[in-house]
This record gives C-alpha cells, sequence and structure tokens, in this order.
C-alpha cells in the first residue's frame, strides 16, 4: 500500500525474488500490474487504521491473519469463507466474492467509466490500438473513477453492521 498526493492506493506488482519475509507476488499478466485507488468507503470503515495496526505488530501483510489454503494454496481461500459469513451477517445476497470483480467492472459502466479506464482498473489489457497508444490515466483519475462505484443501500454503516 501507497499513498501520492493524498490518495492512498495499492501497489499491484509481482516480486519473485523478494525476500522470505512475505509471500511471493505473481502477476498473470503485464497489465496486472497496476495503482488501485482504494474507495473512500474502505477508507472510512478504518481501513488505513487496519494497516497501520498491522505494521505496528510487526507485520507486512495488510491481513496476517490469511494463510494459503485449498488445493492451489491460495491467499484468498480463507477470505471466501469469511466473506460469506459477512455476506449472511448484513444480508447482503446475490455475490460471492468471485463475482465481485464483475460486480465492479457492472458498477463502473453504470456510473459510465469508459471501458479503457475499467480496465486499467481492473488489471485487463487495453485492446486493439488504443492499448497500443494509451499509458494510463492519471491517479486522480483512477480515484475519481472508483468512487463512482456505489450500490443502493450500502454505505460504510450498513457494513459495519449494528451498533451494540
Amino acid at each position: 500500500m501507497k499513498h501520492d498526493g493524498g490518495i492512498h492506493y495499492f501497489d499491484i506488482h509481482d516480486d519473485e525474488d523478494g525476500d522470505d519475509s512475505r509471500p511471493r507476488r505473481k502477476l498473470k499478466t503485464l497489465a496486472s500490474k497496476r495503482r488501485l485507488p482504494i474507495h473512500d468507503i474502505v477508507l472510512e470503515l478504518g481501513f488505513l487504521k487496519h494497516v497501520d495496526q498491522s505494521r505496528a505488530e510487526g507485520s507486512v501483510m495488510v491481513f496476517p491473519e490469511l494463510v494459503p489454503g485449498g488445493v492451489g494454496e491460495r491467499y484468498g481461500f480463507q477470505f471466501s469463507k469469511w466473506f460469506s459469513t459477512l455476506k449472511q451477517k448484513i444480508g447482503i445476497a446475490g455475490v460471492d466474492h468471485h463475482g465481485l470483480r464483475h460486480t465492479a467492472i457492472s458498477a463502473l459502466g453504470e456510473a459510465k467509466i469508459i471501458g479503457d479506464i475499467a480496465d486499467q482498473l481492473d488489471g485487463h489489457e487495453i485492446l486493439k490500438e488504443r492499448g497500443r497508444y494509451m499509458k494510463g490515466v492519471s491517479l486522480e483519475v483512477l480515484h475519481e473513477s472508483i468512487n463512482s462505484i456505489r450500490y443502493d443501500g450500502i454505505d460504510a454503516d450498513v457494513i459495519k453492521g449494528p451498533k451494540k
């Protein structure tokens, strides 16, 4: 995670030559390497505080509790189980964690974000001549675009759940 000009973002890159203090990251394609701004609702939920706490505890991972699992020994294995529990707890139906990317791409379309920007956000290659010439848009435009993702009835308060 990094920040630039007040925008917090995930710096998605590979590090197959990294040290043993953290898991190695391997990207599927060159387009997978990107800066992905963090949605304002995620920040409102206290994500930066969580990251700071993880770092203060000596972790190099944002979610140190995740361990590889499943057939492919992937870190997303436990996330899948956690997300299913969260959905039930807060009453969201019709989406699983595999569908989040599809849902986000559809939401970008609903917000009239052009396909090339959506491709840059989701790590897809920009096709044809535009892909050859387009060098990407600014972090500010990516941030505005990611924040255009909205779902009726879902905000930080809904995700936090009822106050105890």
